[in-house]
C-alpha cells in the first residue's frame, strides 16, 4: 500500500525501480512491481507526487553496460522534479548505514532520501529489512516534460544519426508525448525486458568506493556547466 497521493508528497526512487521495467516481465514479480512502479510514475506526471532524485542515481545510471537499457533509464529518469546534490553530510550517513549492513550505493540513495525528508521507495527485501534504521518512511516496490521543440526532432537529418542516436530521440519523443506510464506501456509491446537488475548491478557497483562514486560526480558537474 502506497499510501494515498498528497500535494507535496516527496518520493525517492532509487535505480533499480527506474529498472524493473526493463528487466524480465515473464516473472511474476518483476511484472507485478513494474505495475505498482508505473502507478508511482503516474502520480509524478500528474504533480499528485514530487520525485526526488540525487547525484547518486546518475552515477548509477552511467555505470550501467547495458547502452540500449541505459538510454530508456535516463529518459525516464528526466523526469526527476528536484535534484540532491551530494555532500560530506550524505558520505558520512551513508558510512552509518553501511555499518548496519547496507551497500555504499543503496546507503547513498537512502542518505540523500532522508535529507530532503523523502520516502525511499525501493524493490529491495534488503532496504525494507534495514528500514527501522531509515530515518522517513522505506515503502517496496514500489516522470515532467521535455524542453524539446517538437521541429527540432522531426527536423533532424535521420538518415546521418546512428541507431543509437535514432533510439534515444524515439524515446525521447515518446517520453514527452506519452508521459512515463504511457512511454512504458508502448516499449512493452515490442519488448519483454531481460534480466533482473536489481540482482546484477552488484556485480559492477559493490566494487565502487566512495572516491570512485564522489569523482564519478564530479564528472557529471564539470558535464553539466
Amino acid at each position: 500500500m502506497l499510501g494515498s497521493p498528497t500535494e507535496g508528497m516527496k518520493r525517492y526512487l532509487d535505480v533499480c525501480c527506474l529498472n524493473r521495467p526493463f528487466d524480465d516481465q515473464v516473472q511474476d514479480r518483476i511484472r507485478m512491481e513494474t505495475e505498482a512502479i508505473a502507478t508511482v510514475l503516474g502520480h509524478f506526471d500528474s504533480k499528485e507526487w514530487k520525485w526526488i532524485g540525487s547525484e547518486v542515481i546518475h552515477v548509477e545510471i552511467n555505470r550501467m553496460t547495458d547502452l540500449e537499457r541505459r538510454i530508456k533509464v535516463e529518459k525516464l529518469a528526466s523526469g526527476m522534479s528536484q535534484m540532491v546534490f551530494l555532500t560530506e553530510e550524505h558520505q558520512k550517513r551513508a558510512e552509518e548505514l553501511v555499518t548496519l549492513g547496507f551497500k555504499l550505493t543503496d546507503a547513498l540513495h537512502v542518505a540523500c532520501a532522508e535529507s530532503e525528508g523523502a520516502c525511499f521507495l525501493d524493490n529491495r527485501r534488503s532496504a525494507c529489512e534495514n528500514s527501522s534504521q531509515i530515518q522517513g518512511n522505506v515503502k517496496g516496490p514500489c516522470c515532467q516534460s521535455f524542453a524539446l521543440d517538437r521541429r527540432s526532432v522531426w527536423n533532424m537529418k535521420t538518415q546521418t544519426m546512428t541507431q543509437e542516436e535514432v533510439r534515444s530521440r524515439g524515446i525521447t519523443v515518446f517520453r514527452r508525448e506519452l508521459g512515463a506510464v504511457g512511454m512504458l506501456r508502448f516499449l512493452r509491446q515490442f519488448d519483454r525486458g531481460k534480466g533482473d537488475y536489481t540482482k546484477e548491478r552488484h556485480r559492477w557497483l559493490d566494487r565502487l568506493t566512495i572516491d570512485d562514486i564522489f569523482n564519478d560526480v564530479r564528472v557529471l558537474r564539470r558535464n553539466r556547466s
